[in-house]
């Protein structure tokens, strides 16, 4: 599931402007679908 949105992420409007890093992993999407934290 993490590794299928972090795909879908680079596409998603509410997530541009975040660094590569935070794209990639499973903490740049904690806001949306998992508990973890922004890096």
């Amino acid at each position: 599931m993490v590794m299928w949105y972090n795909t879908s992420v680079f596409v998603d409007g509410a997530h541009k402007g975040k660094s590569p890093i935070e794209l990639v992993c499973p903490a740049g999407v904690g806001d949306k679908i998992t508990p973890f934290s922004y890096i």
